[in-house]
């Protein structure tokens, strides 16, 4: 079952993740650029960050793990960051906010 847009119903899983403490939880991404052109993205979702300027910090934090390093080609240099909050309304469904790139 899909949303509308780029809402998508709760599943159990988020829902378990998003807990009942009402704390926001924050969806960075980060745009790369290697030598050859090539353009990827990465994504995090981050939920023990004060707010967005925290939440990207975190995520450039996990964005520099081997593990994530090796998700992308390591001369990819970072070429843009994109950062939203992730909402849920009263019916469950998870939604995004508009980007603050």
């Amino acid at each position: 079952m899909t949303g509308i847009g780029n809402r998508h119903p709760m599943t159990a899983e988020v829902r378990e993740n998003a807990g009942s403490t009402g704390r926001d939880r924050w969806f960075v991404g980060f745009r790369f650029r290697t030598s050859r052109g090539s353009v990827g993205r990465q994504f995090f979702v981050v939920g023990e960050a004060a707010d967005a300027e925290d939440a990207v910090a975190i995520a450039m934090a996990r964005a520099s793990l081997p593990r994530s390093r090796r998700a992308r080609e390591d001369d990819a240099e970072m070429d843009g960051v994109e950062v939203r909050r992730l909402r849920w309304n009263p019916l469950g469904w998870v939604y995004l906010t508009r980007s603050r790139a």
